[in-house]
């Protein structure tokens, strides 16, 4: 099933790309085909190394899907941007963020690329038996999880600038549910953080943005 999904993701994303080639002067268009080409690379790598059972190859597919990994989050954001608010787009400080996001992604892929000498993104790479079927294990260090926030704070700009009419909407309380879906994402691949239930994500969503607000009142004093 997990390989039926990736391959059609990757073949829907690819003949996406072909169908946008034409009006790729556009800039959300151009956006939208960097989003594509993300997905590709992430779903096609994700499929080679589902089915590669030799641990160097797999590592290799491991760091190509990392490139799609970094694209999607960013390309997202981009879309959303144009879509949302193309206005932005002109502002300085917008642009400034885009070269520093591109500085971000280019260190975080040198560090997958070199990570034999230092073992940063992830610590260990092995094959263990799980209910009678062998997985790939990765033991992540540091900067994974320093790349995993990055990305997700991206995302999380994307949706909130997606959902701002519906947060308006209801006086800001969609915020909140975008903040638990994003607490629930975080806890799927930290170990040893359980969110169980929407309610506990929500819950959660709404104790971050009480601290974050008594926080943000006492750091203007």
């Amino acid at each position: 099933m997990l390989i039926a999904a990736l391959a059609c993701a990757a073949l829907v994303s690819i003949a996406l790309i072909g169908l946008s080639w034409p009006r790729r002067d556009d800039a959300e268009v151009s956006a939208f085909m960097l989003l594509a080409l993300g997905t590709a690379l992430w779903s096609g790598a994700r499929l080679m190394e589902v089915v590669t059972f030799d641990m160097p190859v797999r590592v290799g597919w491991a760091k190509v899907a990392y490139l799609g990994i970094m694209m999607v989050p960013a390309a997202s954001l981009r879309l959303v941007l144009g879509l949302t608010r193309p206005e932005l787009n002109a502002l300085p400080v917008v642009r400034v963020g885009w070269v520093i996001a591109l500085l971000v992604a280019a260190a975080f892929l040198g560090l997958v690329a070199t990570n034999e000498l230092h073992h940063l993104v992830w610590l260990d790479a092995r094959f263990v038996v799980i209910d009678g079927v062998q997985r790939a294990v990765f033991a992540h260090g540091p900067v994974f999880w320093v790349g995993t926030a990055y990305n997700y704070v991206l995302l999380a700009m994307s949706l909130v600038l997606l959902t701002l009419p519906l947060t308006l909407l209801s006086l800001g309380f969609f915020l909140l549910v975008i903040n638990a879906a994003m607490i629930g994402l975080v806890a799927s691949l930290m170990q040893g953080m359980r969110v169980d239930t929407f309610g506990s994500a929500l819950a959660t969503a709404i104790i971050v943005s009480i601290v974050s607000g008594i926080g943000s009142h006492f750091a203007r004093q």
